[in-house]
């Protein structure tokens, strides 16, 4: 089933991210010298499980009880936190990790917790400020924040310093496939291609169903023109992935560069593609989507979501983009709460394509909801989400929090690889209207050399104009 949003399907899957440390009663004893009783232990232990299930709610209580027989139990007030991050209260979740740390202010795993947080808030330099923190306590030996440490530089775009904490990972880890993928993608990213595909290469060789690994490389090979190298590497990325709008986002790579190979054979025939379930060929959906008839794919989709589909949350994701083109609102909203609700809030598409819709009936505030939701979301499952932190920075431009709106177009930019040239646009309006021209000027010259005939290229040039550059 095809997982469809308004623009592209998301590049997001490009880098893994952060991990939020779980802890358990089990962990107690590393993690602190107090004694708890053995209630308060067992609620830590049961609180930890109903986490673990996704019972956000059943879990809270656990810790609050056990909160409520000792206040002084930072293990308590950190996986309280995690309740809360998963589910997109940042608020709640930051200030449940800093009781933890007015407890124990030695507490690498809520430190490290709070860095996630400010992540998600945009606020990278605390992030890395608390991350570095977190590795001091540990004097550095811990693989885990030395990843997550180079994930929040690299979205810095501090290339230099991420590979730093990336190469420090995997001498403390040899194994570590994730932090050789990471390696490789800051290679991408400063378009060193060569590199890039040696440390993902290696990536591959220590987890050879990493599917996200070959998804970078297939990238890297297109970036050097191996065509047929990245068309196999993009397939075994197909191959492996478990996840739904991950293996659309694949798909979507393989027919685009299927038809460019096509082209340049003097063909139009790309080949033969995949076919879906319910008996609906995914490419039908996809051509009278990508063609613009949305009300012939809302009638095949109706059809799965009605049928044998019904508890299909992406079925219900791509009805609602359907009805969504068609400014279908209210269908539409329905049609992407129940995808969430289905998905018990996991799928970031419909988060995201929610917050399009209630952003276009003036509904701002439901759409900001939404789109830190989506975060949320992307965070709990390591994947990044360009296209949201984009439109998260409409929203808070449009509220006047430009310093926020400035640091989400920054994320979009450094999440999507720099290839989201939207957001280069977004973001110049917005530091001209800090006052800082000259960046400003970088960004529209940028937006302006990765999409020439773009939508905003008059606006951007005349913009440059007045500039005076």
């Amino acid at each position: 089933m095809i997982n469809l949003m308004q623009g592209s399907v998301f590049k997001s899957r490009l880098i893994c991210l952060l991990f939020a440390s779980l802890l358990s009663a089990g962990a107690v004893g590393a993690q602190t010298e107090n004694q708890y009783s053995t209630e308060v232990a067992l609620r830590l232990e049961q609180g930890t499980l109903l986490l673990e299930q996704g019972e956000l709610v059943k879990a809270r209580t656990e810790f609050e009880a056990a909160l409520k027989l000792d206040p002084e139990v930072p293990e308590a007030y950190n996986n309280l936190g995690l309740t809360y991050y998963r589910a997109g209260d940042l608020k709640r979740a930051a200030e449940a990790y800093e009781k933890a740390i007015e407890i124990n202010p030695l507490f690498s795993a809520s430190i490290s917790n709070l860095a996630a947080v400010r992540y998600q808030e945009k606020r990278l330099k605390e992030a890395a400020q608390l991350f570095n923190l977190a590795l001091s306590i540990v004097q550095g030996k811990d693989p885990q924040l030395q990843y997550n440490l180079a994930n929040v530089l690299r979205d810095s775009k501090q290339y230099g310093e991420a590979c730093k904490h990336y190469l420090e990972a995997i001498k403390l880890k040899p194994d570590f496939h994730s932090a050789y993928n990471g390696l490789g993608a800051v290679y991408y990213c400063q378009e060193d291609y060569d590199r890039a595909e040696k440390e993902v290469r290696k990536a591959i060789s220590l987890k050879s169903d990493y599917s996200l690994a070959y998804y970078h490389l297939g990238l890297i090979l297109s970036a050097k023109n191996r065509l047929d190298e990245a068309l196999d590497a993009y397939q075994k990325s197909l191959g492996y992935e478990k996840n739904k709008a991950y293996r659309q986002d694949t798909q979507t790579k393989i027919d685009e560069l299927k038809a460019l190979m096509a082209r340049r054979q003097g063909t139009t025939d790309p080949g033969p593609r995949d076919v879906s379930v319910g008996g609906v060929r995914r490419d039908v959906v996809s051509t009278m989507l990508s063609r613009g008839e949305y009300a012939s794919a809302e009638r095949e989709l109706k059809g799965l979501v009605d049928g044998d589909y019904r508890k299909d949350p992406s079925a219900w994701n791509n009805y609602g983009f359907a009805l969504m083109k068609q400014k279908k609102d209210q269908g539409s909203i329905t049609a992407f709460k129940k995808a969430i609700d289905l998905s018990r809030g996991d799928l970031v598409e419909a988060h995201y394509n929610l917050a399009q819709t209630l952003r276009r009936r003036g509904d701002y505030l439901g759409a900001e909801r939404e789109c830190r939701q989506a975060m949320a979301m992307a965070a709990k499952h390591e994947q990044l989400c360009p296209l949201v932190h984009n439109l998260y920075g409409l929203l808070l431009k449009r509220s006047g929090r430009l310093k926020e709106a400035d640091a989400a177009y920054s994320l979009a930019i450094a999440q999507s690889m720099g290839k989201l040239s939207v957001a280069h646009y977004n973001r110049a309006i917005v530091l001209e209207r800090l006052n800082k021209t000259r960046e400003a000027a970088s960004e529209y010259k940028t937006y302006l050399k990765e999409a020439p005939t773009g939508a905003n290229a008059e606006r951007a040039r005349a913009r440059l104009r007045r500039l005076g550059m």
